[in-house]
């Protein structure tokens, strides 16, 4: 899943300008073999969202237009005053219960409009069955990537659960290809400090 939300304290973003969202992809490691398996694709999974409000968690949606372009990537309205854009891929994965130990998230976004001022996130969280209703027993967060400020150049969002060391040990295929760098291993977030979890990269 993915949030963008309007930039703290920044003027209303330009009202015609539109996030896209390209190569978004969910990983998770089997727990048995440490194998990562590809759950979700963009390229093959429907993106679909809403515009929640900003500051009133579980309030009811307002439509968010979405466009899927002919290279594959998803074209969505940018958040309206006072609402985000969440969105997220329509098919999950599944797999028996206690059968994954991590996920890793990744999903390219920027902005059409170099005036917007916007910011993103992207994300996991687990759910008990594929036809689970939403609410707090049924779909629990295993987590968030930092808030990175999206532009027109093309940033890479990731998210993946357990510690850096360990996904510079095993990393699922993408980080596999682009390494973390050795010294990210010891790496510690702090209260006030970025997220490990979280670079920019240039799509490939």
């Amino acid at each position: 899943m993915a949030s963008v939300f309007p930039k703290f304290g920044a003027n209303t973003p330009n009202k015609d300008g539109k996030i896209l969202v390209a190569n978004g992809k969910t990983f998770v490691r089997l727990r048995s073999t440490k194998e990562w398996i590809l759950v979700q694709d963009q390229t093959e999974n429907e993106i679909v969202g809403a515009h929640f409000d900003a500051m009133v968690p579980k309030n009811v949606a307002v439509q968010m237009k979405i466009e899927v372009q002919t290279d594959g990537g998803t074209l969505v309205d940018g958040p309206p005053p006072g609402r985000n854009d969440l969105m997220w891929l329509v098919r999950r994965g599944g797999f028996a219960a206690g059968a994954v130990d991590s996920v890793y998230v990744q999903i390219d976004m920027k902005t059409t409009d170099p005036e917007m001022k916007v910011v993103a996130n992207v994300g996991a969280d687990w759910w008990r069955s594929p036809d689970s209703p939403h609410n707090g027993a049924n779909n629990r967060g295993a987590g968030n990537s930092n808030w990175v400020e999206l532009s027109p150049d093309w940033s890479t969002l990731y998210f993946f659960s357990g510690s850096t060391a360990q996904f510079v040990a095993d990393p699922p295929p993408p980080l596999a290809e682009s390494p973390l760098p050795a010294t990210a291993a010891g790496t510690q977030r702090t209260a006030a400090g970025p997220s490990p979890c979280l670079r920019t990269l240039t799509p490939r």
